[in-house]
């Protein structure tokens, strides 16, 4: 009895080996953690678009302003001794503005904490007219003279518009500041002032509208014009354009902000305005059609 139970054991032995062998010589799946598992490829795709999206909007349209941009240079963070890294401040960015215009407009991205400045050179006299506006309004500047240092908006104001009569003829320096991360919009005008007196007769002054495609029509482009009249000054304007009936006008007190011929009464002439104040008067001349044209006007005042 004993040789058939040791053959026994010898065939269940080999038995098992050759079931283990083909154990593992067989292709069995691989557990992949549910953190790797790829998502929904529709709702990946969807999201990679908004991203891509996202950063034309800002990226691109950083570099479409109607100022001529200064290339900025890159800056370097540096390591402080505790090995954490710290954004160096950008270098600042020259605005100028367009032949034949009047205001430059900005669009752009800001870290918390960054600051971003930008120089504009204007005259003594000229006013400046400078605004920013973001997603919670939570992005402020300060505006002061790079040649004599003197503030005239501080940081500390948190101001986010200003209108300005310069002091000083010289390069004027916009610091933006953010308390978050932020997307922003800046302008800054300065107005083209006309000297005239009803002495002179009817004058005529010629001009582009430039139109800025990247922002219309959320924002119509505009050339402004600065006209100081003393109260009971009859004023009398005729706006003549190529195409025709292709701008409108627009007339705003400086001092009061009174808006007295809004731009949407889509309307070229001013007939008779007898101003009720004595103060500067904005004359604007606004392309809401989208169209870029040459134009004329023709101002005449009577006592």
């Amino acid at each position: 009895m004993t040789k058939p139970i040791v053959i026994f054991c010898r065939k269940l032995e080999l038995g098992i080996i050759i079931l283990l062998l083909t154990i593992s010589c067989a292709k069995l799946p691989v557990l992949i953690p549910e953190e790797h598992l790829p998502q929904d490829l529709n709702q990946l795709s969807t999201l990679t678009q908004q991203a891509l999206d996202l950063d034309i909007s800002v990226n691109t349209s950083s570099l479409e302003e109607t100022a001529t941009r200064v290339p900025s240079e890159t800056a370097t963070p540096e390591v402080s001794p505790e090995g954490v890294a710290v954004s160096l401040p950008r270098a600042p960015t020259k605005l100028m503005f367009r032949d034949g215009g009047t205001i430059s407009y900005l669009k752009g991205e800001i870290d918390s904490g960054e600051k971003q400045t930008f120089t504009v050179f204007a005259g003594k006299g000229q006013t400046m007219i400078t605004g920013v506006s973001s997603n919670d309004q939570g992005v402020y500047f300060e505006l002061k003279g790079l040649d004599d240092g003197q503030v005239l908006s501080p940081l500390s104001e948190k101001t986010s518009s200003i209108s300005v009569k310069l002091p000083k003829t010289q390069a004027y320096q916009i610091t933006l500041v953010s308390p978050t991360e932020n997307v922003y919009f800046l302008s800054v005008e300065i107005p083209a002032e006309i000297k005239v007196k009803a002495a002179d007769g009817p004058i005529t002054v010629k001009g582009y509208v430039d139109v800025l495609q990247q922002y219309h029509p959320s924002v119509f482009t505009r050339v402004r014009y600065l006209i100081e009249l003393e109260q009971g000054t009859t004023l009398n304007v005729l706006l003549k354009s190529n195409p025709a009936k292709n701008l409108n006008l627009a007339l705003t007190g400086k001092d009061d902000g009174q808006p007295y011929l809004r731009y949407v009464v889509n309307s070229d002439a001013i007939n008779g305005f007898i101003t009720p104040v004595s103060q500067g008067y904005y004359l604007d001349v606004y392309s809401i059609s989208g169209v870029s044209a040459d134009y004329t006007i023709v101002i005449d005042l009577q006592d």
